[in-house]
C-alpha cells in the first residue's frame, strides 16, 4: 500500500458539505437508519467510482514505471487542475470589508432585539385573534411548515431514500485528489485483488470526515449532535481555507513528481 495513497486519501478528506449533511441527519427522529443509508451510500458510490478510475487507468497505460510519459501526464494535468482550482478558491473569497459590514449587521440585529420586545403584547393580540378565526381562513399548511423553523433541506432529510440519494450525489463526482490518490494505488503494479483491498483502505480514509460522525451518532445520538454543530461551525470558517491549502499544495506535489517522473 503506497503511504503517498495515504496521504492523499487524507487530503481528499476534506469536505465539510459531507460534515454538514451528517450534522443535519442527526437532527430529529430516527437518526440511526438516515445516517447508516448517507453513509452506506457514500461508501458505495466513492468504492465504485475508485474501481472504475482504478480499470480506466490500467487500460489506458497510465500507471506504474514502465509507462512514465501517461503516468506523468495525468499527475501534471490532475496538478495544474488543483492549482487552479486553489487560486479560484482563493479568488473568490469575500472581502475583508464585506465580513465586517456583515457583522456589523450582525450587531444591529441583535441590538434591534430589545425594540422587538416591545411589540411582543401586539403579536400576542394578533395571534389570539388568529386563533378565534374560522377554519377556512388559516393559514395553508405550506405557510406553516416554513415557520417552524425547519429548511427544506432538513424536511428531506427525514427520508431514508432521500439520505441516501444525497450521499450519492454528494460522493459521485471524484476530486481531482481522490483521482491522484486512487493513481497511487495503481502505479504500484500489484495485482488486481492487492488493488482493490489498498482501495477500500483509501475510501476508508477519504470518508473518515462522516464516518467518526456516524459513530457519534450512533453510540451518543443526544451528545454528538451539540459536539458537532460545534465543528460544523469551525469548518463554516475555516474550511474554505483547508481546502484551498490542500488543493494548492497536492496541485505543487503532483506537478512535481510528473515532471521529475518526465526528466
Amino acid at each position: 500500500m503506497p503511504a503517498q495513497a495515504l496521504a492523499l486519501a487524507f487530503a481528499a478528506s476534506i469536505y465539510p458539505p459531507a460534515v454538514a449533511a451528517v450534522i443535519a441527519l442527526g437532527r430529529g427522529a430516527d437518526v440511526r437508519p438516515r445516517v447508516l443509508a448517507f453513509v452506506l451510500a457514500s461508501l458505495l458510490v466513492t468504492y465504485a467510482v475508485g474501481a472504475l478510475i482504478l480499470y480506466l487507468l490500467v487500460q489506458a497505460g497510465a500507471t506504474g514505471s514502465r509507462h512514465l510519459t501517461p503516468g506523468a501526464g495525468v499527475d501534471i494535468a490532475l496538478g495544474v487542475l488543483l492549482v487552479a482550482l486553489a487560486v479560484r478558491l482563493h479568488l473568490r473569497r469575500p472581502s475583508p470589508i464585506a465580513v465586517l459590514a456583515s457583522r456589523v449587521r450582525g450587531r444591529r440585529h441583535r441590538g434591534s432585539a430589545g425594540a422587538k420586545g416591545a411589540g411582543a403584547e401586539v403579536r400576542s393580540t394578533e395571534a389570539e385573534e388568529r386563533e378565534e378565526r374560522p377554519a377556512e381562513v388559516e393559514e395553508p399548511p405550506a405557510e406553516a411548515a416554513q415557520g417552524n423553523g425547519q429548511s427544506k433541506i432538513e424536511r428531506y432529510l427525514h427520508n431514508r431514500r432521500l439520505a441516501f440519494m444525497l450521499g450519492i450525489v454528494l460522493y459521485v463526482l471524484p476530486s481531482p485528489i481522490y483521482i491522484a490518490a486512487v493513481k497511487s494505488v495503481a502505479d504500484a503494479n500489484a495485482s488486481t485483488g492487492a488493488e482493490l483491498v489498498s482501495l477500500v483502505v483509501v475510501v476508508a480514509i477519504m470518508l473518515w470526515m462522516i464516518e467518526l460522525p456516524m459513530v457519534l451518532l450512533l453510540a451518543f445520538p443526544a451528545r454528538a449532535v451539540a459536539t458537532l454543530e460545534g465543528v460544523n461551525r469551525w469548518f463554516a470558517r475555516n474550511g474554505r481555507t483547508l481546502g484551498i491549502l490542500a488543493a494548492f499544495a497536492v496541485g505543487v506535489y503532483l506537478i512535481v513528481k510528473g515532471i521529475v517522473q518526465l526528466s
